[in-house]
């Protein structure tokens, strides 16, 4: 008497059976756009300036918010998820390493080839316009910790995680990890810089988010890639504010 008629059954069944199948898709959809959001960051506010002291810190809420709506969609073990997204204790020697190398070859590029080729005036008059040539150095330190860490969370935390989840191998994780991250910085450079340079910077970027991504197949933490990211940033502020100073800034 207890137990349910077949047709209810069959209903209940197959209602069961959609339902998992509705949050992965929804999860994909959303990582489909998550790729490109911060592109759509730096094209809005930094490339055309449209409201940029509105749009740049509302689209970084939106980039802090969507891994956690797909981690609610997922509904992951709190200890799975801390292991995928990279968490884990570390010397930092790692990090130190790939960040000193990043750094130096910023720099050496910069006084032995890139800083003559590169018209400093387009630079000094974006920050002039961003209202940031007063603060550079607040900036600096803003952009190297807080704005790393947010793309590492980002890009080798989430998105890493999630590429890896949809079964990527290290190759192509290493490649589609590098290329995304180069396309974030590209309308920057396209800013600042004529194609060429920039195309050559974007490479640089995204030569940059492939080493990370591979520090990541490699079992390194996420904090030994944020470490490296802050050093290979100070290294382009540096040169960024050496070129201000050139232009007269």
């Amino acid at each position: 008497s207890d137990r349910c008629p077949p047709a209810l059954a069959r209903i209940h069944s197959l209602a069961m059976s959609d339902q998992p199948s509705v949050r992965p898709r929804l999860a994909l959809a959303l990582l489909a756009v998550c790729c490109l959001l911060p592109t759509a960051q730096t094209l809005l506010s930094v490339y055309l300036e449209i409201w940029p002291f509105v749009l740049y810190p509302v689209m970084k809420v939106l980039i802090l918010a969507a891994p956690i709506l797909i981690w609610r969609l997922q509904r992951l073990p709190r200890r799975e998820l801390l292991s995928g997204l990279g968490v884990r204790r570390t010397t930092l020697l790692p990090g130190l390493i790939s960040g000193a190398f990043l750094g130096g070859v910023i720099l050496l590029a910069y006084y032995t080839f890139l800083g003559p080729m590169v018209d400093a005036a387009p630079l000094a008059a974006k920050a002039k316009s961003l209202g940031i040539l007063k603060h550079y150095w607040l900036m600096a330190v803003f952009i190297s910790f807080w704005n790393s860490l947010i793309e590492e969370y980002y890009w080798r935390a989430f998105l890493y995680d999630q590429f890896q989840r949809y079964g990527l191998r290290p190759l192509a994780l290493i490649a589609l990890g590098g290329a995304m991250f180069g396309l974030h910085h590209v309308f920057i450079f396209l800013d600042l810089v004529p194609l060429p340079q920039a195309a050559l910077f974007t490479f640089g970027t995204a030569f940059a988010g492939g080493l990370w991504a591979w520090q990541r197949t490699r079992g390194h933490s996420i904090f030994d890639c944020y470490v490296s990211h802050i050093i290979a940033d100070l290294a382009g502020l540096w040169a960024g504010w050496d070129l201000i100073q050139r232009a007269g800034g």
